[in-house]
């Protein structure tokens, strides 16, 4: 699932941070910014080159990737980030659809970088991203995931960019793979039509294991009525040997049909943890 940071400036990390980032996001670290009118790149799968490599960018703008290994080996061929193009380069959070086919060492984004990027650009001729193409592709991806991309001339876009928080400034890409403000995620959570309010809520880690808790004095009916449906469908029915993505495809379902979205995801994924 990993973890992307967007870095200002402005940005410093301690040495508990770190620590604190890579405790579930440990199969590999890398990081991308613009200088000298280039992408600049490095990656690394030891954990104790992380320190030196943020000191380096501090007072830059750059995007950083802990991984967290949920499809391909754990490699530098598959750590973040990866390149599209000579202009273009990109980071993922979440798990795509795009497996790979038996014997392919390459893990899901590895496949979306360089299988389908490629081809969403080449009608258009182009070799980076615009803000137009920032709602097909987080159509394309789902509700549980988010891109980073960075350009030649040092632009970052970020696709699922309301998915993720800002935390002193920097965006950080969720708040399930490292020790976010309790409460924040849902603090702000607003009623949508048809939903009474959402009046208490926290997200944090269970140990070593990514657990998103939801506590709520009342959803729409209509979403219960989703949690009771997406329970006969994933513990006791057809969908029960499902991979990771085809869950997280199935959560998108449902979610798309939601009075609140967002509330109705964690329901979701805890009827995943609980089943």
């Amino acid at each position: 699932m990993c973890l992307i940071i967007v870095t200002t400036p402005q940005t410093k990390f301690s040495k508990a941070d770190l620590s604190d980032y890579a405790r579930s996001n440990s199969d590999g670290f890398g990081a991308m910014w613009h200088e000298n009118g280039k992408i600049q790149i490095v990656r690394t799968l030891d954990m104790g080159d992380v320190p030196a490599i943020t000191r380096s960018l501090e007072g830059k703008e750059a995007a950083l990737h802990w991984r967290m290994a949920t499809h391909g080996n754990v490699s530098e061929a598959n750590t973040h980030p990866f390149v599209v193009n000579d202009s273009l380069a990109m980071m993922h959070n979440g798990v795509l659809s795009c497996q790979p086919k038996l014997g392919d060492p390459r893990s899901d984004t590895a496949i979306f970088a360089q299988d389908i990027m490629p081809k969403f650009l080449a009608p258009a001729k182009r070799s980076h991203v615009l803000p137009e193409d920032i709602k097909p592709l987080d159509k394309w991806i789902g509700l549980s995931n988010r891109l980073v991309f960075l350009d030649g001339h040092g632009k970052i876009t970020i696709v699922g960019e309301g998915k993720g928080i800002r935390h002193k400034g920097a965006w950080y890409s969720n708040e399930y793979a490292w020790s976010a403000p309790r409460s924040r995620m849902w603090r702000d959570v607003q009623p949508h039509k048809g939903q009474r309010k959402v009046t208490r809520a926290d997200a944090w880690l269970d140990g070593e294991s990514m657990t998103e808790c939801i506590l709520i004095d009342d959803v729409s009916p209509r979403d219960e009525r989703a949690v009771d449906a997406f329970k006969r469908d994933v513990i006791g029915g057809s969908y029960r040997n499902m991979t990771y993505a085809d869950t997280a495809e199935l959560v998108d379902w449902y979610c798309a049909k939601a009075d609140a979205p967002a509330t109705l995801a964690v329901l979701l994924w805890n009827v995943v943890r609980e089943g």
